[in-house]
């Protein structure tokens, strides 16, 4: 009695084909997604600077999430700069 061996393997249900694509991919779609709520929070920030209506307290806050937002921002936008200066270099040496 002979039992065939199915030869299909396994698929990869990911896009990328190395880690360094898969970290790729996965810090794309957290730019994305952080760009979308960097611009979610500048507008809140805008309507609790407008609805803070010449209070100091409420103003204060504002100011405050306002920089916190602009400090996300940097974060999340250096990140990617980062890592392209990273990918950059580690591909310079490696085809070296």
């Amino acid at each position: 009695m002979a039992f065939a061996a199915d030869s299909t393997g396994l698929k990869n249900p990911l896009k990328a084909n190395s880690i360094q694509e898969l970290l790729t991919a996965v810090l794309s779609y957290v730019v994305q997604i952080g760009t979308v709520v960097i611009v979610l929070m500048m507008v809140w920030t805008g309507f609790k600077f407008v609805l803070a209506k010449g209070n100091p307290t409420e103003l204060q806050g504002a100011r405050k999430m306002l920089l916190w937002t602009i400090i996300g921002a940097l974060v999340i936008l250096g990140a990617q700069v980062i890592a392209m200066g990273v990918q950059s270099t580690v591909t310079a040496i490696s085809s070296s």
